[in-house]
């Protein structure tokens, strides 16, 4: 007989799913606020950060609106698009706490706008317009000491967790059925 956690019945894939989506969207909402009402501009590694979050949630939400994860076939690839997603904002946070640990001799952590402009066709550079002038290696606390990559890479482990609950079946004990 196998032992199950208590937890593997309460966290359904369908709800590690729903999960995924609102931690995605919540973030990049707070994301927003606090660029746009704390007056707090956000870097280009924070704004990668912002697209891996919304990404993941968007790659998840397939699941969380299907209701029956029994029934639901792609459950498997929508939890690894959402869990490449959530690995990228990772690696994403831990570059960025990297780079602040670090901080490298230039001022930011990417090329400018019009180095960019010179050397790339426009089609790579229109993502550029929405990167913010902030330096990479600004520290700024969020809460009890702990920086913006930092609660980053705490809401991409989770979210990352979140992926492998998702991927699973989910099976009801024979208690209660």
């Amino acid at each position: 007989m196998r032992i199950q956690h208590p937890l593997s019945q309460l966290l359904t894939p369908v709800l590690a799913a729903r999960l995924i989506v609102l931690l995605g969207l919540s973030s990049v909402g707070v994301a927003l606020v606090m660029q746009h009402y704390l007056g707090m501009e956000p870097c280009p590694l924070c704004i990668v950060q912002r697209y891996a979050a919304l990404a993941c949630a968007l790659a998840a939400l397939p699941l969380a609106l299907s209701g029956q994860c029994a029934v639901y076939k792609g459950r498997a690839w929508v939890a690894g698009g959402a869990g490449v997603m959530a690995l990228f904002g990772l690696l994403t946070a831990g570059r960025h706490m990297w780079i602040q640990a670090y901080p490298p001799e230039s001022e930011g952590c990417a090329p400018g706008l019009d180095f960019m402009l010179e050397r790339f066709p426009l089609t790579d550079v229109l993502p550029a317009i929405f990167r913010g002038s902030a330096s990479c290696t600004a520290v700024d606390t969020l809460f009890l000491g702990i920086t913006i990559p930092q609660a980053g890479a705490a809401l991409f482990l989770t979210m990352l967790a979140l992926t492998w609950v998702a991927r699973k079946p989910h099976r009801i004990s024979e208690n209660r059925r």
